[in-house]
């Protein structure tokens, strides 16, 4: 799927149907997913680490047909804290 491509109403409906981890295994998710890391340069956005990337949703709003903004690439830990705190911050940082 190309980055342009627009899919159908009826395949959104269908890819918002499944369970969650399904919809992690589908061609839409993993292109989404692809195009993400690439613009984030293969780093997670809070401490740029480079290694254990995930994809994290902001919203699920618009799941099936998401906008980029509504992602973001997150390290392992960083993904886990902000699950944990509902919050992109460090223990230890201080907020801007």
């Amino acid at each position: 799927m190309s980055k342009r491509e627009k899919i159908t109403p009826e395949r959104v409906a269908a890819l918002r149907a499944l369970p969650y981890l399904d919809y992690l295994k589908t061609p839409e998710w993993c292109a989404r997913r692809a195009v993400k890391l690439k613009i984030a340069e293969y780093r997670c956005q809070l401490c740029n680490e480079s290694v254990d990337l995930q994809v994290h949703h902001r919203t699920y709003e618009r799941l099936g047909c998401e906008k980029m903004g509504d992602l973001l690439v997150l390290c392992r830990a960083c993904h886990q804290l902000f699950h944990e705190r509902r919050q992109l911050v460090k223990a230890g940082q201080v907020q801007g």
